[in-house]
């Protein structure tokens, strides 16, 4: 991870130190008195559902970006929340919903254009009136998905491609797209936006010394290289980037690899970032130890909620609206990690 190097010695990178899906604060005594652990721990989709939802244990629908959307201003003809690739649980919002952009091309409906009446039939059945609240639903999705894609595509389209971050990899074709919305937010009229991108295969139970330098290498390139580009632009104070992940591994190892663990780090990214220290304390990773809870599963010291609420005050959600946006954030001593 070389090129991270500079970032971190000029500031503008820090790391969130064993952080992790917890409704309360949870030790390895407590865990030994019976306290009741987060549910479906070690399960992929069930702990990054969790990490979206910011709602530990809470049947909630919403994840904590759309709800954080929710409670902020918003301004525009287009939501500010964007998902590259595919919809987001992490972005799902009740009052601002978020937008699919397709990674690498601009998204239009082009059949429509085909000849110069098939626009207008289609606009003409989509406006057909029904006694069904059903149809009256979906005409008004494709309605919006109408003008949301012919207005992206008009403003995407004008806009050159960053050679240096498409060349990396897929995430770097996906960060490629996220700063070129960034570079139209005044045209959207967007105060504040968010946007998701993945990077998928740390799922390392084989081969991990050969897979797992290259994601993180992949990582590292494309990061960097997205901060290089914002410095251009002159908005690296206005851009933070962070990382989630379902869950960390076990220490102890897996013959060729590694299994599901619990607390894992967290890397941030931004000029605005307070990085004169790392944020949280070093787990004991001692098998066995104070911070085991059995076969290397780290107990995290840090909620995955106290961690996005530091980013949602960031972002201007007031203590009310925090309430809202992470509720199980009463149960922590400390709200704000004041990593900013």
């Amino acid at each position: 991870m070389a090129s991270l190097q500079p970032l971190f010695r000029q500031g503008d990178a820090n790391v969130v130190l064993n952080s992790g899906i917890l409704s309360q604060p949870l030790t390895k005594s407590k865990i030994k008195k019976g306290h009741a652990l987060p549910p479906q721990l070690f399960s992929h989709n069930s702990q990054a559902g969790e990490w979206f939802k910011g709602a530990v244990g809470m049947n909630n629908p919403y994840g904590w970006a759309g709800r954080m959307m929710d409670v902020l201003e918003t301004t525009g003809e287009i939501e500010p929340s964007f998902s590259l690739g595919r919809e987001s649980a992490w972005l799902r919002g009740q009052q601002v919903q978020q937008n699919v952009v397709k990674i690498g091309k601009v998204t239009k409906l082009r059949m429509l254009d085909k000849n110069k009446n098939t626009r207008s039939s289609f606009v003409r059945m989509n406006d057909k009136k029904s006694l069904s609240p059903f149809h009256e639903y979906f005409s008004d999705v494709r309605g919006q998905a109408l003008v949301k894609s012919d207005l992206l595509a008009n403003h995407l389209s004008v806009i050159s491609d960053s050679a240096s971050l498409t060349s990396i990899g897929s995430l770097g074709a996906q960060l490629n797209t996220v700063l070129k919305l960034i570079k139209l937010s005044s045209n959207f009229e967007h105060k504040r936006q968010v946007y998701f991108v993945r990077l998928k295969g740390f799922d390392t139970h084989d081969n991990q010394l050969e897979r797992h330098p290259v994601l993180l290498k992949e990582l590292s390139d494309t990061v960097s290289t997205f901060y290089a580009e914002l410095e251009l632009l002159g908005a690296q104070s206005q851009v933070t980037t962070f990382t989630m992940s379902d869950f960390g591994r076990r220490i102890a190892a897996n013959g060729q690899g590694s299994d599901h663990g619990w607390g894992s780090h967290q890397l941030l990214f931004g000029g605005a970032l307070n990085a004169k220290k790392a944020i949280g304390v070093f787990p004991d990773i001692r098998l066995k130890g104070e911070d085991d809870m059995g076969v290397g599963r780290i107990i995290p010291s840090l909620s995955n909620e106290q961690v996005g609420a530091t980013l949602a005050k960031w972002m201007g959600v007031s203590e009310k609206g925090m309430s809202y946006v992470f509720p199980n954030l009463r149960n922590f001593a400390v709200h704000d990690l004041h990593f900013f």
